[in-house]
């Protein structure tokens, strides 16, 4: 897997930016992994925009979508 280090808002940022799929898929993500919750509408307690994450992705991923190839996200 590759990784890289970014705050959730340089995260939904890349996301937002990308046209190879939708925002709303990192958001469920963010869900997924914890780093949010849906019925609240936000982030989870204790975190914010600036919370820096490590995000992966497979290893035959070259130029990873942020809305497609994201496999993990975990603190930083």
């Amino acid at each position: 897997m590759q990784t890289q280090t970014m705050t959730i808002t340089e995260l939904t940022t890349w996301a937002a930016l990308d046209s190879r799929g939708a925002a709303p898929a990192v958001a469920g993500l963010l869900n997924d992994y914890g780093f949010a919750d849906t019925n609240a509408g936000g982030l989870v307690r204790g975190l914010d925009g600036g919370t820096a994450v490590v995000v992966s992705w497979p290893d035959h991923v070259r130029f990873p979508s942020p809305n497609s190839d994201i496999g993990a996200i975990r603190l930083a």
